[in-house]
């Protein structure tokens, strides 16, 4: 063990910056083919110390913010062009060595950013975001954490296989956010991961795909009024292949829809039902025995993970009739919320049962975990 310790007083920070410089002199020289860096907070170019080429030439993951210091990344792009994978957090502000380490690389594949509300509107990242824009052939994961570009940016990613959209609760994004958006395609989208999107917008995107998608996870904390049924409808209509989904459901109607999704998505592994936040408060149920009777009746082969994020009202009969009738299935992973009145020891035991005999995979109480969360 190596022990440095500095003394206090007006030398201390330039020790410690002596100490740090020799440091990364060391690693660079010592060590060979770097595929991950994050650099924070740091002055040092490391692209000027001996045996940088060889340390970073074939780096693959940046992570970095857009305060450092531009010479640090004109640098990196002298040295760096297999980079794949680029998180900007936080993305503030444009950065002409990061415009040109962007601009060099020869596959930029994932692309993540970490911006502030609006900041688009003020043309903070324009250079990055033309930058970025030249890569749209190779890049097929974006994932955005408010947006900080113009959403001019969504149309120009045509090869995108994972699109992830984040925005704070009760932001008002403006009209050419939603416009851009539905607008664009997504013709070979995979992977749908949006938080705080209106529904619309997210039935437009669903639309817009080519029915690649397996993984749809939508999380809205905004108080909005949703056409459950036509939301559903998009869903089995566009996503025959989808294999992960989280869907809202307010009334026993809404079931109808949901069979047909059953019956329509033969890949389903895993769903998530859940209130529509609008609704949650009012403490609703939906009819539990009729819930387990579609799944039983209509659920593909593949179905083993049920999730439900609403009051359920399940006779202890139709509990043992849908485990007795789970035989021969994958063992099944279901998580719901049964008032405590309802959770007695009568169900606890039939739980335990199915447990041991291998029916029942994993049982857990959603009244423990109340923001719902996807698979």
């Amino acid at each position: 063990m190596i022990l440095l310790k500095l003394g206090y007083g007006y030398n201390r920070k330039s020790q410690y910056k002596i100490i740090e410089k020799e440091i990364f002199k060391l690693f660079i020289r010592k060590c060979f083919d770097i595929k991950e860096l994050q650099i924070i907070d740091i002055e040092l170019e490391l692209h000027n110390f001996l045996g940088a080429e060889n340390c970073f030439s074939n780096l693959c993951k940046l992570i970095c913010d857009t305060s450092i210091n531009s010479n640090i990344f004109f640098g990196l792009a002298r040295i760096c062009k297999s980079i794949e994978f680029l998180f900007l957090s936080p993305c503030l502000n444009d950065n002409e060595g990061l415009i040109e380490l962007i601009e060099v690389q020869k596959n930029l594949k994932y692309l993540r950013c970490k911006g502030t509300k609006d900041q688009f509107e003020n043309g903070q990242c324009d250079g990055i975001e033309k930058a970025l824009k030249k890569q749209w052939h190779t890049l097929i994961h974006f994932s955005i954490d408010n947006l900080c570009f113009n959403p001019t940016i969504f149309p120009i990613f045509k090869n995108l296989q994972k699109l992830e959209i984040t925005e704070k609760k009760h932001v008002c994004l403006n009209k050419g956010y939603y416009r851009n958006l539905s607008k664009s395609k997504y013709s070979n989208l995979q992977i749908l991961i949006t938080k705080n999107i209106t529904h619309n917008i997210v039935e437009k995107i669903i639309e817009k795909t080519n029915g690649y998608l397996w993984k749809i996870d939508i999380t809205n904390d905004m108080h909005e009024k949703i056409d459950h049924e036509n939301f559903i409808k998009i869903i089995y209509q566009h996503c025959p292949n989808i294999k992960l989904i989280n869907i809202l459901i307010h009334e026993n109607k809404n079931l109808l829809e949901l069979e047909q999704l059953l019956l329509n998505c033969q890949y389903l592994e895993g769903i998530v039902i859940e209130s529509p936040p609008i609704y949650r408060s009012l403490d609703e149920r939906i009819n539990g025995n009729e819930l387990l009777e579609i799944i039983t009746r209509s659920a593909p082969i593949g179905l083993h993970k049920i999730k439900v994020y609403k009051n359920l009202e399940i006779s202890l009969n139709s509990l043992i009739t849908f485990f007795e009738n789970w035989r021969g299935r994958m063992p099944l992973y279901f998580h719901t919320i049964m008032s405590y009145s309802k959770l007695n020891k009568d169900y606890l035991d039939i739980i335990e049962k199915y447990e041991k005999e291998g029916i029942l995979k994993e049982y857990k109480d959603l009244n423990n975990y109340p923001s719902p969360v996807g698979w």
